[in-house]
């Protein structure tokens, strides 16, 4: 599992991309369900927001490239902080988390009540 992590802006948008391979090579099938789950911890049940296969994850089948999309009304009401996230793939059965760390929620000056 590879440890990375993601920094916005609160209230922005953010595009974030992956590439699944196997033994080096890219992988261009679908996997069966793919989640990004953010939460303030691991020990929590409910999540802040969370990403779906075909519901907030777009898939390019020419180029085996994942996109998690992330939208202003996902970080505008979180507080300036960092919380934690994991990318989890389910597969032929199989689960798999395939990173995981901290997500942070940079501080904004111009914002949803004062862009008129």
């Amino acid at each position: 599992m590879k440890k990375i992590n993601f920094e916005i802006v609160r209230g922005d948008n953010k595009s974030i991309f992956i590439q699944l391979t196997d033994n080096n090579e890219v992988d261009n099938q679908k996997v069966e369900k793919m989640f990004f789950s953010v939460k303030n911890d691991g020990y929590e049940n409910d999540v802040l927001f969370q990403k779906k296969l075909d519901a907030g994850i777009k898939f390019d089948d020419s180029t085996g490239i994942y996109e998690i999309l992330i939208f202003p009304e996902d970080t505008d009401d979180l507080d300036f902080c960092n919380y934690k996230y994991d990318l989890q793939i389910i597969d032929n059965n199989i689960k798999e988390t395939l990173m995981s760390g901290f997500f942070s929620i940079l501080e904004e000056i111009t914002n949803k009540n004062n862009e008129g």
